[in-house]
Order: C-alpha cells, then sequence, then structure tokens
C-alpha cells in the first residue's frame, strides 16, 4: 500500500544536522557521538554493516520479524519499518519489523540515545512503535534474564485520544515477563501520530524519558546495569498485553488480502554524557525528582496563584512526578508497582522488587504452588514460633501528601493447606515519612480461616497521603497468633495514585 505519511522535508533535514552539529561544538553540551545514522540516501535496504535485526524465527507476540537478511528501505531520507497481516513464511501471523544497532553500549556516565520517528497516518489499533535498550542472557537451565528501557507507543492510545499518552518501561536483571511499565501523559502540544523525537537517558543511578526536548518522566528505582544495544521495532502483541491488543487488527492467510503499514525513521543518535548534575535547586537539602523537574522546567509562575510550585508543572502539562500513573478515561491504570505478579527472578528465590520481612524459615517466597494469572503468587506462612509472629513483603513508592492511594490484590487458599485457627492475611498502605517512620496506615482484610479456598478474591484499599508523607509502602502480610496452620497466596498488586 502506498505510504500514509510525509517524509521530512529538505529544510527538516537540514535542521537536524545543523542542531547535532551545535551540540557537539558546543562546550556546555559535553557530549559525544557514538553512533548516527540520518538515512540520508534512499535506497531497498538499511546499512547492514551498522544495522542487524533477528537472526532466527520467533514471535513477539502474534508477530513474526523480519530476519536480519531482510530489507528495509529508506524513501525519502527515512528508513521505514513495515508491519504486514500477510506472513508468506508463516501464515496466520503478523509479519514485523525489528532494526537493531550492532554495538553495545555501556552506561559509564551516562547514555543518551533518540530518534526522530513518526507512524503513519490512521494506523489501525493493535500496534506497538518502539525505541529502546536490550540486552539478552541465558544463564542455562532454562532460564534467561534481560535488561531494557523502552519508549513504546500504542496506537490503542493514539486513535480516539484528547490527551497523549505512551508506556515507558524497565528491564534489570529480570527474568522473562512483563517487566515494570508505568503509562505516561505527554503535553497536550505532542501529537503521536507526527514527527516526534524520542530520547532517553541512562545513567548508572536513574533513567530519563524526553519527547522534543522535555523530560516527561524518571525513575531511580529500576536502572539496568549491563551494556546494552539500541533497537527499534513495529509489532503486534497477543492478548497476553490487553492494554495493546485489539481484535480489530487480524492477519490474513491470503496474500490478496494483505494489508501493510509502516513506521517511519528519520534518523537515530546514540550519545556518550559526561554525568548528571546533582544540584539541590529547590533547596530541601537532598537531590532528587523535584530538582529534575525545576532543571526541565525553571522556577516559573504559571498558573497565577503566586507561587512557584508543582501546580504550575502541571499549569504546563508536566504530567508525572516518579512513579506516579496517568488515568484515562475509560480504561483501568496501568500497575505502577514493579514485578505486580511476583514473577520475575529465580523460582522459589528472592522475588524482584519486593522486601521480604519475617522471613526466618523461608515461610516468604515466589511460588508456583497456585496463581491467578502467570505462574507465580507470593506465598505466605507462619513461622510457628509459638507465640504471635508476623511475616510479608512490601514496596515503597514516592508519594505526597495530599495524594489519593489506592491499593488492591487478589489473594487465596489451597483447600489442601488453608488456614487454621486465628490466622488473617491483609493488605496494607502505610504512609512514611522522610526519616522512615509511619505516620499512618490503612489496611483491609484479605483472607481468614473462613475464606474460600482455591479461589481468587480481590481486596482494596484506599487513602490520602497525610502532612509528612513522602512514601506510600504496599505491605501484603501475614498473621500468625499461636502455632496454626496454613498458608496463603497474593498475586496481581495494582497501585494508583491521584
Amino acid at each position: 500500500m502506498p505510504l500514509l505519511s510525509t517524509p521530512p522535508t529538505l529544510i527538516q533535514s537540514v535542521f537536524v544536522a545543523l542542531a547535532l552539529w551545535v551540540a557537539l561544538a558546543s562546550p556546555a553540551a559535553a557530549q559525544t557521538v557514538l553512533f548516527h545514522d540520518g538515512f540520508n540516501t534512499d535506497g531497498p535496504n538499511i546499512n547492514r554493516f551498522r544495522w542487524t535485526g533477528p537472526t532466527s524465527n520467533y514471535l513477539l507476540g502474534r508477530t513474526a520479524l523480519r530476519l536480519a537478511t531482510s530489507p528495509v528501505p529508506i524513501q525519502n531520507g527515512a528508513a521505514v519499518l513495515t508491519l504486514s497481516t500477510y506472513n508468506p513464511g508463516e501464515p496466520g501471523t503478523l509479519l514485523g519489523t525489528e532494526i537493531e544497532i550492532n554495538q553495545y553500549f555501556p552506561a559509564s556516565t551516562g547514555l543518551a540515545f533518540e530518534a526522530r520517528v513518526k507512524p503513519a497516518a490512521n494506523l489501525p489499533r493493535g500496534i506497538v512503535c518502539s525505541l529502546f535498550s536490550y540486552v539478552f542472557r541465558n544463564l542455562g537451565g532454562g532460564l534467561f534474564q534481560q535488561d531494557e528501557i523502552d519508549w513504546e507507543l500504542l496506537t490503542n492510545q493514539i486513535n480516539g485520544r484528547t490527551q497523549p499518552l505512551v508506556v515507558t518501561n524497565v528491564y534489570t536483571d529480570e527474568f522473562q515477563g512483563a517487566g515494570s511499565p508505568v503509562l505516561v501523559g505527554l503535553p497536550n502540544a505532542v501529537i503521536l501520530d507526527a514527527w516526534n523525537t524520542f530520547r532517553i537517558e541512562w545513567y548508572t543511578n536513574r533513567v530519563r524519558w524526553l519527547i522534543n526536548g522535555q523530560l516527561v518522566f524518571e525513575r531511580t528505582d529500576r536502572v539496568p546495569d549491563d551494556a546494552m544495544s539500541v533497537r527499534l521495532n513495529f509489532w503486534a502483541p497477543n492478548t497476553n498485553w490487553p492494554g495493546a491488543y485489539s481484535p480489530d487488527l487480524m492477519p490474513t492467510t491470503s496474500p490478496a488480502l494483505n494489508q501493510t503499514f509502516s513506521y517511519f525513521v528519520d534518523y537515530v543518535t546514540v550519545w556518550r554524557l559526561p554525568g548528571l548534575s546533582t544540584a539541590d535547586l529547590d533547596g530541601d537539602g537532598k537531590f532528587n525528582t523535584d530538582d529534575l523537574y525545576r532543571i526541565s522546567l525553571v522556577n516559573t509562575e504559571r498558573n497565577g496563584d503566586g507561587t512557584v510550585n508543582d501546580l504550575d508543572q502541571q499549569a504546563v502539562a508536566f504530567p508525572l512526578r516518579n512513579l506516579e500513573t496517568q488515568f484515562m478515561a475509560g480504561e483501568p491504570a496501568r500497575p505502577i508497582i514493579v514485578n505486580p505478579g511476583f514473577d520475575s527472578n529465580a523460582p522459589n528465590g528472592p522475588i524482584t522488587a519486593w522486601i521480604f520481612y519475617g522471613n526466618n524459615s523461608g515461610n516468604v517466597s515466589r511460588s508456583s504452588q497456585i496463581s491467578r494469572t502467570e505462574g507465580h503468587a507470593l506465598k505466605l506462612f507462619g513461622q510457628f514460633t509459638g507465640n504471635s509472629n508476623e511475616c510479608g513483603a512490601y514496596q515503597d513508592l514516592d508519594v505526597r501528601a495530599g495524594k489519593r492511594v489506592t491499593a488492591s490484590t487478589w489473594s487465596t487458599q489451597q483447600c489442601t493447606d488453608r488456614f487454621t485457627g486465628a490466622n488473617t492475611a491483609s493488605l496494607d498502605i502505610r504512609f512514611i515519612s522522610a526519616t522512615g517512620t509511619t505516620i499512618s496506615t490503612a489496611t483491609v482484610l484479605a483472607s481468614n480461616a473462613a475464606a474460600p479456598c482455591d479461589t481468587f478474591r480481590q481486596c482494596t484499599v484506599t487513602a490520602t497521603a497525610p502532612a509528612g508523607t513522602t512514601k506510600a509502602r504496599i505491605l501484603l502480610r501475614m498473621n500468625q497468633p499461636a502455632m496454626a496452620a496454613g498458608a496463603v497466596h497474593f498475586d496481581d498488586v495494582e497501585i494508583s495514585v491521584q
């Protein structure tokens, strides 16, 4: 089918080249280009000495990716990644594209990579357009780990949305699974099916996501530490990613019914950065996310209330504090908890991102005995000390006073190992001060000896962060008052912050 977008003009290409030269020439920028491809020469294929791709057949979602031996054309100064509904090599699947820089880059003092991209207009729902870094390791014994940092544009969030939304994600020495995705709101001026420059800055202690030069999200809780390649891909997930899947996009077994869609890449650049300033710009005595906001926006009174504060950031559509998610009309918030289904890390070992307590005899663990989704759950049972004891696992989120936090989870007991006596399981939200003191707690009973077994039930608790709050602790716990038997299994934790 014909291309459905307008490629960059010569003037735009000259402007990009000039901006790159200024960045290199400016002592203040102090960044070194490690890789750049402007796709300036039209032809049947990108430079395969610089770019590779999949070397064997596999499915990403329900999409087979073209092998590195397949051409990726350059047209009008842009690489054209395609997704087809007919796959001659494997009819009944979609045929997508992934390209990978033929180098691996460590974080070192800091690494930035960016691409100016444009999904073709009028793409159907159910497609993912990505810019990401990645490394994959085979540990043997059927165990595989990955590091990864993602920008993911979902056509489900482009079509019919008035507020631009994209997915960010990070994997850090994690076993295969969902990672820790966060749906990020973008400034209202951004049009996702137009040309935009997506950038990721990766330091040893943080990851930052920028669009068109504006910082929109930053994380310090999950930071990869292995050298990674830089990639772009264009594909369609299956039903195990419901937020990105759509039945509107289906493969065909007939070449006559094939449709081909396009994702355009104007340029890709990778820089070595000199390191991130750690200036305390807001005067609170520490360098944190708030200072990064001030680096991006400067101290400017925007909303007319006479003071410079977070409301001014909101007034210019600067969308998120650290680990907060934006809500969308008609759709639930994506989880901002890391590893919400307890599916990352080695079987029966520690659980990625969760902190255990009261684990004196292996009574807190990642178990495959029963689960609601993905094959694993958090299992808790008592310590059998003869006295009242408690155990559990928790995660902390950065939350400021006045925010409304909602936490939910699913729990069950196996009928062959159900609670007896006065055993209980609970879900807590604990609000923590800067000194680590618990200010207040909201709790809901998740399970007791009277609860049904072999059936997952959901419980939810909501509370507003009081004055002095810096963190919200999401706590899954079990209390064993005496020596009563039985275990509880938690799965699929969800958190939202408003």
